[in-house]
């Protein structure tokens, strides 16, 4: 049970991070991507998962892995 939890919490983060990312990538716009790459950890919330233990504290991290690993592996 905790490991699909977690790995829908990876599928909504990887698709929050895609859909913060497309814009930008789609415009050929390189310096709205890095400001975002830049500030994204501020910015992104996961909707249902507010209540885990370290959400506040680790998001910004899985955020940031998430978007550099979009955008250099997607």
């Amino acid at each position: 049970m905790h490991l699909r939890e977690s790995a829908r919490m990876v599928d909504s983060l990887y698709g929050a991070v895609r859909a913060e990312m497309t814009g930008p990538a789609a415009d050929g716009d390189l310096g709205a991507l890095a400001a975002l790459l830049n500030g994204r950890p501020s910015s992104l919330e996961l909707e249902g998962y507010e209540d885990w233990d370290g959400y506040g504290e680790h998001l910004p991290a899985h955020v940031d892995r998430m978007a550099m690993g979009t955008f250099h592996g997607d």
